[in-house]
């Protein structure tokens, strides 16, 4: 969105960034990426199979300056919930990134797998989650996030136990 004199706003900035969360919370389950919601309709890729069903993701969020605090209490709400309802939800953390290791304290890695689409699609549908939704949107808690659907692994492994 861009002012009168030709400047984005920083509203248009962040209601992009709001939309590639909202549509990656609400419509992808894949690896494609979209220029809108409006252009992209839900579906897995038809050239991957999900890991022994299951489906993963990894998103790097950078938090607005400030925000940080209310952001972490909304994931939280979300991860008490998921770990308490939701066994369907195999993997959901959150880490912070480091300034030494290039990245900034308002940096966040989302890591997130899940027993199968319909697992997925009821975490997305759960209260916690969906305030958070609301919240980074009403709040403008997101200055950006970067957001993968993975495909199985190809080379190396999961663990050693």
């Amino acid at each position: 969105m861009e002012s009168r004199d030709g400047q984005r706003s920083k509203r248009g900035s962040s209601q992009q960034v709001l939309d590639q969360l909202t549509f990656f919370f609400h419509q992808s389950v894949g690896i494609h990426y979209c220029a809108s919601r409006s252009s992209c309709r839900p579906r897995l890729p038809e050239q991957s199979i999900p890991m022994a069903g299951h489906l993963a993701l990894t998103a790097v969020i950078s938090i607005k300056p400030g925000k940080d605090k209310r952001f972490l209490e909304l994931f939280q709400n979300c991860a008490d919930y998921t770990t308490k309802n939701e066994p369907y939800v195999l993997t959901y953390e959150l880490s912070m990134a480091g300034p030494e290791l290039g990245g900034k304290l308002t940096d966040v890695v989302v890591r997130e797998v899940y027993a199968d689409q319909a697992g997925y699609e009821k975490h997305m549908a759960s209260a916690p989650v969906k305030t958070m939704i609301q919240a980074m949107e009403k709040e403008d808690l997101v200055e950006s996030a970067k957001i993968v659907w993975q495909q199985p692994p190809k080379i190396g492994f999961s663990a050693r136990l």
